[in-house]
């Protein structure tokens, strides 16, 4: 989970722990690549804010993507949806949830 609300970090770990999930949490771009690629498993979804500070969530999506082929994707943001179509991203890879 790639988010700069630390209180919506903070529940979603929550929630996911809760339903016995592994979950990696950055607040910071760098940092979720950085456990990207030193993470022994699999990653199997990435959550992610759509705009952020110094790159936007398909920018993060698509390298992080290159780390971990099967990572399915899912963007936080109201207009994530006809952004993602534009940038030529599959429906069965990237889904969206408004915040």
């Amino acid at each position: 989970m790639v988010e700069d609300e630390q209180a919506f970090l903070a529940v979603s770990r929550k929630i996911l722990e809760y339903f016995r999930y592994t979950a990696l949490e950055s607040g910071l771009e760098q940092t979720a690549i950085d456990q990207c690629k030193t993470h022994p498993g699999p990653i199997h979804l990435l959550s992610t804010e759509m705009v952020m500070p110094r790159t936007d969530g398909l920018d993060l999506a698509t390298r992080l993507s290159r780390l971990h082929s099967a990572m399915k994707i899912l963007l936080a943001a109201d207009y994530t949806a006809v952004t993602a179509r534009a940038r030529g991203l599959a429906r069965s890879t990237c889904r969206h949830r408004s915040k």
